[in-house]
């Protein structure tokens, strides 16, 4: 999808490089059977590494009876057990709704996984949320003409990122033609059903009319009806499984990795731990203390605000710059120097010209 938008922008953008004006119009009924087929073919890759790494895959709900046993629930609701002397749990996330108590109506919006199973491209779309998901959707859909709104509860989107960052990646998105609603919330969500036109009504006092409402506030771990209660696995009050530096729970032989344990939900970093827990366990000598270190995890995101794609590390100051220089995209701009930012990312100030 982001390289749908990358080539729609391209194109718009034409006439700088003296091509004839180009108005592209996007298929997105032909376009989604195309993609799913890719992440079926993707799938099915990662099915076949399992048997070709002697890996068993076992297809069906899994909870824990003990501490060394886990029962998996068929889909046709018949049971068994496995066991085995550890066991680690990576159930990953899901994306977070309010409740139709907090957000009446909430429940006609979609979420992540609702984007990918839209048959048609939306004329016009409310995405509730200021980070990653929100931001990458927000700026896909606005490139490809969905006319795109974001409602978030600051003046920036990324707040997590270096102030540089939030105010460069907001202004930009702005400048794109993506509506910030800022400093608001939504408090109520009238339609009939989801598909059908929605209202949505802000704590501003704004109301926005779209086809779909899109929740992107953030994901909440799958931990529910996996029997952590059974052997005493301890939770924090989210449901995120508690672990240790070396992804240990509070029963010795269970550990947790990914979304559920609540850090950095990363797929790299979850990788990267695994790794380390399986060098541990399973490894020679020399990979006894090997452990994942949280500190400085470098994160990409996919933010499309015209070929400005900028990349940061949360919570450090290894990128600093003079709060007077400014970041340049793809087009000419007003001293007629024409940039490229993608692998590296130049700031200029009058004519000079940095590289960071």
């Amino acid at each position: 999808m982001w390289y749908a938008a990358d080539m729609a922008d391209r194109l718009k953008n034409a006439s700088g490089y003296n091509y004839q004006t180009i108005q592209p119009q996007f298929d997105w009924e032909t376009f989604k059977p195309r993609r799913d087929e890719y992440i079926r073919k993707l799938t099915e890759a990662y099915a076949r590494n399992f048997g070709k790494d002697g890996v068993e895959y076992h297809d069906g709900w899994g909870r824990l009876v003990d501490k060394n046993t886990v029962q998996v629930t068929r889909h046709d609701g018949s049971t068994y057990e496995l066991k085995a002397d550890y066991i680690c749990i990576a159930t990953g996330s899901r994306p977070a709704v309010p409740s139709e108590e907090a957000v009446p109506g909430a429940t006609l919006g979609i979420t992540s996984d609702g984007f990918f199973e839209l048959e048609k491209q939306p004329k016009s779309i409310v995405i509730a949320g200021a980070g990653y998901i929100a931001l990458e959707l927000a700026g896909v859909l606005n490139a490809l003409g969905t006319q795109t709104h974001m409602v978030i509860r600051g003046g920036n989107v990324l707040r997590t990122f270096d102030p540089m960052i939030q105010d460069t990646i907001t202004n930009w998105t702005e400048h794109t033609g993506v509506n910030i609603h800022k400093n608001s919330k939504i408090v109520k969500v009238e339609g009939t059903k989801v598909g059908e036109p929605i209202t949505v009504h802000t704590d501003k006092g704004e109301v926005i009319q779209a086809d779909y409402l899109l929740w992107a506030i953030g994901r909440e771990p799958v931990t529910e009806d996996c029997g952590l209660d059974k052997v005493g696995v301890k939770m924090d009050a989210k449901g995120n499984i508690i672990v240790d530096e070396w992804q240990a729970t509070n029963v010795p032989n269970i550990f947790s990795i990914g979304d559920c344990q609540g850090k950095a939900l990363l797929t790299p970093v979850a990788i990267a731990a695994g790794r380390r827990i399986s060098n541990r366990l399973f490894g020679p000598e020399h990979f006894k203390q090997d452990k994942l270190s949280y500190e400085n995890i470098p994160t990409v995101v996919f933010s499309y605000v015209g070929h400005l794609l900028m990349h940061s590390i949360d919570h450090s100051s290894l990128l600093q710059t003079p709060s007077n220089w400014h970041c340049w995209n793809d087009r000419t701009s007003s001293q007629g120097e024409i940039w490229r930012l993608h692998q590296n990312m130049y700031v200029s100030e009058g004519p000079s010209r940095h590289r960071v």
